[in-house]
């Protein structure tokens, strides 16, 4: 991402124990192998607040399957940030119907991208869209 030390990877477990959000995982062979923390931002809206996965069970579908989890009985919209050079990231959400709709520099110098999903806006309207000659909200 950029930057060698990034302060939301050192998060204790006493520090996730109390955070807002709720937390959802997939376990292989008794192992947890990758992870989710969802928040409620108000009555129709939700955040992603973190998603990972174990580095050796990388691009195996974990991540796509934890965000269509929380997808799949979401409110009207969901909403996400991640850094601009974490292109599996990117590539994941927009292949889910997310949308680029700000970029931004973290207080640890980190250019960070906010991405949204809307109910009823798939992936296929968005390339119509863009088809169409207009591109997404926010993008260059």
């Amino acid at each position: 991402m950029g930057i060698d030390d990034f302060p939301p990877l050192r998060v204790s477990l006493a520090e996730l124990a109390a955070r807002p959000g709720r937390f959802y995982g997939l376990a292989e062979a008794g192992r947890l192998v990758g992870a989710i923390e969802v928040e409620e931002l108000r009555s129709k809206a939700r955040q992603i607040s973190a998603l990972v996965v174990e580095p050796e069970c990388a691009r195996r579908g974990l991540g796509r399957r934890l965000v269509n989890f929380v997808l799949e009985d979401a409110p009207e919209s969901v909403t996400v940030w991640t850094s601009v050079a974490n292109q599996p990231a990117l590539a994941l959400y927009r292949s889910v119907g997310f949308r680029h709709t700000a970029t931004f520099s973290s207080a640890e110098g980190v250019t960070l991208c906010s991405l949204e999903w809307v109910r009823g806006r798939t992936p296929e309207s968005l390339e119509q869209t863009s088809s169409a000659g207009s591109a997404p909200r926010g993008q260059r």
